[in-house]
């Protein structure tokens, strides 16, 4: 299986941000670096789930004083699903590897 290019990851990214209606360059480039190491038929998953806890009511956040928006509830079954499929190592990159140019 071929795999995007680190330009087309990105505006991959850039697409699925604004699904979400994140814009933050922070939020995209985790984004791209969920993409690099799930890749897009996991991250749809993600999106479907999000979508649906959305249609069914939403999410709270931790302290329950607010609800989570889109791409709250997608990053934090990013989250919850992750560490099941990568290792620490590639959680830490994750969250704070910059994406290749």
């Amino acid at each position: 299986m071929n795999e995007p290019s680190p330009t087309a990851r990105r505006r991959t990214a850039e697409k699925i941000a604004a699904i979400m209606g994140e814009h933050h360059h922070n939020q995209i480039s985790q984004i791209d670096r969920i993409l690099k190491f799930h890749g897009l038929d996991q991250v749809k998953a993600w999106l479907r789930d999000a979508k649906r806890i959305m249609d069914e009511g939403g999410m709270k956040t931790m302290d329950g004083k607010r609800d989570r928006t889109f791409g709250g509830i997608f990053f934090y079954l990013v989250k919850a699903d992750a560490p099941k499929m990568v290792t620490p190592r590639d959680i830490d990159s994750i969250q704070h590897e910059e994406p290749e140019s």
